[in-house]
């Protein structure tokens, strides 16, 4: 399989558990190249991230969420806050798989670690377009800034239903251990934000 047709499928793979289908993983190379090469997505759209989160912080300074979030301090900076986001970013694509390990073998799903990391991999980047389509829609101004942020409020409810849905199918454990598994990962994310803002 080439690396184009890998992209594709690992897409594929991705649209799949979205929709919540458990047979998912038949798109994707579980072997040891496989799981080296699913880190290619998150990589490949950390350009677009950075454009992302330009847009986001036009947003956040619109709604004034970072006005009311710094009450008597100086507003920061766009450089800094997409700074933050894409360090963080990247800090969630190395860390995440090196915790997943410990937490794995605790639920026992040790076995299916690397259908996990696949799966996360791939999922990024369909999630990525969720969250990027209202923010770019704001930035062309074809939406505004309240409906955007509405609308992106929304894509990001929908993004953890479908990583519940990759942790449940990539695990195989139920939806209770695997929302658990969710909440973890979701205060691990929040670590890394805290730690880089201490950079």
């Amino acid at each position: 399989m080439s690396f184009a047709q890998e992209i594709r499928a690992g897409l594929k793979g991705a649209l799949r558990l979205f929709f919540w289908d458990k047979n998912a993983f038949e798109e994707f190379d579980i072997s040891a190249d496989g799981f080296w090469r699913s880190f290619a997505a998150p990589i490949m759209i950390l350009p677009f991230y950075y454009l992302f989160f330009a847009m986001h912080y036009n947003l956040t300074v619109d709604l004034g969420l970072l006005q009311r979030l710094q009450t008597g301090a100086d507003l920061v900076s766009e450089r800094s806050y997409v700074w933050h986001w894409v360090v963080a970013y990247v800090l969630d694509i190395v860390i995440l798989p090196i915790l997943l390990v410990p937490i794995s073998r605790l639920l026992q799903f040790n076995d299916r670690y690397v259908h996990m990391v696949i799966a996360r991999n791939w999922g990024q980047a369909l999630a990525f377009v969720l969250y990027f389509v209202p923010i770019l829609m704001y930035g062309l101004g074809l939406l505004s800034p309240l409906m955007a942020g509405s609308v992106f409020t929304l894509m990001v409810i929908v993004g953890l239903i479908y990583e519940l849905a990759i942790i449940r199918f990539a695990s195989g454990l139920n939806v209770f251990i695997s929302a658990i598994i969710l909440i973890i990962l979701g205060l691990i994310n929040e670590v890394i934000k805290v730690l880089v803002d201490l950079l």
